[in-house]
């Protein structure tokens, strides 16, 4: 992955990507599907904006924003918005301060 210090780790047998902070996407890839770790907010609008593609994770973790995306779906532009606002819930504030003005 392109983004600032992110990690590949095994979670729950799958592979997952993290921060130094924590997870923000787990991939299951027998499914073609991942879960993101949005806000609530971002959640919302990932949903409205492509409900074929997104759909939030049932329960509690879902409420929170997790998110369950189709990878089968999924338009290249949206999943690299989705990977970017993931990451940036997961990163440190120093590490998110960075990342913008590297945008800028």
């Amino acid at each position: 992955m392109s983004l600032p210090e992110v990690q590949e780790v095994a979670h729950w047998g799958n592979p997952a990507f993290r921060t130094k902070r924590k997870i923000f996407v787990t991939l299951r890839e027998k499914e073609l599907q991942a879960n993101f770790g949005f806000t609530p907010e971002e959640q919302a609008a990932f949903c409205g904006a492509d409900s074929k593609s997104f759909v939030p994770v049932e329960g509690g973790w879902g409420r929170q924003g997790w998110t369950t995306v189709n990878l089968e779906k999924i338009s290249e532009k949206m999943l690299v918005n989705a990977l970017q606002s993931a990451w940036y819930n997961a990163a440190p504030p120093k590490l998110q301060a960075a990342f913008r003005e590297k945008l800028e």
